[in-house]
């Protein structure tokens, strides 16, 4: 009965917050911690991001918290992703099961944007000075499998932004469950992603010598922003098959605080657990909405009683070069 009683309120919190972040197409483009939505594992990328239902081992708290302690055992995990505009993103990340406490992960995603030449208003063709922007989140997960149908998930990440001489901080949260119910391959998932305060620049790169009140210093006031929140409601099927082959379907819904709404489709197939094929398709109403299609595929080594595993995706892009996203993992 008390069980019932926290999935009755879990679900009535998430639909509440599904409501309260109902996609809009008016504040696009002016939240803050814009790196928290770029994702984390070519598996979940080759998915569209559908993997809510499905996500697993590090690769889980990006996606949904709840899946860490889906994956047993010990697993570190690096990710690059060469991104648009010579941007680079990598990823580092390891999660470890500690007995009946749970599984605990840390994680480092670091957004290399390059050197920019600075300009000013008297310089504005450069001063010969450049800077290196830099963008990272750093998180903490806690999972655990609550019973053997429910598992929970945790992530705090501390978000930084620093450009030249201004930064920005902040700390967001997100929480997850997924519900397998043992019938038919058929499991759920939910996820409230990037929920914190609002973030907003400060630094002596706002000084400026205000000669009107004579040489002396002020700082002009900048606003803030709050971060793109949203809710995330997911399943997965996999029909019962031999032992060799495994085939994987996918569904996903994104209400987004920032943007419009998002639905997400895929599949995966795997053979020998060894090899693995898969696709997804994204699709939202909104105007100019750059992503479509995505597609990926992954290889697992066993040596010993260590799995080595490789993974590739691609993603279409329409305003920008299509994104191409490598994962290594090693899981003992």
């Amino acid at each position: 009965m008390k069980k019932m009683k926290l999935s009755l309120i879990t679900l009535s919190a998430l639909m509440l917050a599904t409501g309260a972040f109902a996609g809009s197409s008016v504040r696009v483009g002016s939240a803050g911690g814009q790196e928290l939505l770029i994702p984390v594992g070519a598996r979940g990328f080759a998915l569209g991001g559908g993997v809510v239902a499905d996500a697993i081992g590090v690769e889980a708290t990006h996606w949904n918290p709840a899946g860490v302690s889906r994956q047993e055992g010990t697993e570190v995990m690096f990710m690059h992703l060469p991104y648009f505009a010579d941007i680079d993103v990598n990823f580092f990340g390891a999660s470890t099961q500690v007995g009946d406490l749970g599984t605990f992960a840390a994680s480092a995603k670091i957004v290399d944007v390059g050197a920019i030449e600075e300009t000013t208003e008297l310089q504005p063709e450069g001063t010969g000075v450049s800077f290196n922007p830099t963008l990272s989140v750093i998180g903490l997960t806690y999972s655990r499998q609550m019973t053997t149908k429910v598992n929970f998930g945790l992530t705090a990440n501390y978000i930084n932004e620093r450009i030249f001489d201004v930064s920005a901080n902040s700390l967001s949260f997100d929480i997850g469950f997924m519900f397998e119910p043992q019938w038919q391959g058929v499991q759920v998932g939910m996820v409230i992603k990037n929920i914190g305060p609002s973030m907003k620049f400060s630094g002596r790169g706002f000084d400026r010598t205000d000669q009107s009140f004579g040489p002396r210093a002020v700082q002009s006031s900048n606003a803030s922003a709050e971060l793109p929140s949203f809710v995330n409601l997911g399943f997965k099927i996999s029909p019962p098959t031999d032992n060799e082959n495994e085939i994987t379907f996918l569904g996903n819904f994104q209400s987004n605080n920032f943007s419009r709404d998002v639905w997400v489709g895929g599949f995966e197939y795997g053979y020998d657990d060894k090899y693995f094929v898969r696709g997804a398709y994204n699709y939202s109403d909104q105007a100019d909405y750059q992503y479509g299609f995505s597609v990926g595929g992954g290889l697992n080594v066993d040596i010993n009683e260590t799995r080595f595993t490789f993974e590739a995706a691609w993603r279409e892009a329409e305003f920008f070069e299509s994104d191409i996203m490598f994962t290594g993992k090693v899981i003992f």
